[in-house]
């Protein structure tokens, strides 16, 4: 804490929405519509467990691209606890631009919520 009693310095936050704008929004947004478009073309019976020996198969390409012995399962799990804590982190930036009045959100909402608003709201698009 600084000694005006801010938790980071002013030129921080800015620094930080700034960054948020610039690449995090962007990003996301793409990687949302990314995940959207493949959902509307996607099917239930894809992928290579339903093959004979799929699941060994996925197995093997897991440890040859990643180096680890985890299974498929192990890495969803991590998957998800990442994304969680990925998650939380979005809030508690959310709660320090609410205390700066850069934003207007309920940090009590869920972290999807708080995406998608601030994917499709115009004060989070960076502007020239």
């Amino acid at each position: 804490m600084s000694a005006s009693g801010e938790i980071l310095p002013q030129n921080y936050v800015k620094a930080i929405s700034h960054a948020i704008h610039l690449y995090l929004i962007p990003g996301l947004t793409n990687c949302l519509n990314a995940v959207e478009s493949y959902i509307q073309t996607s099917s239930d019976d894809v992928g290579v467990w339903k093959m004979q020996d799929g699941k060994d198969y996925y197995q093997r390409c897991l440890r040859w691209e990643t180096t680890t012995t985890l299974t498929p399962e192990e890495i969803f799990d991590l998957g998800l606890k990442d994304t969680k804590q990925t998650l939380n982190k979005v809030v508690q930036v959310v709660k320090l631009m609410n205390d700066n009045g850069d934003m207007t959100l309920n940090s009590s909402d869920p972290p999807s919520v708080i995406l998608r608003e601030m994917f499709q709201s115009e004060k989070f698009r960076f502007q020239r």
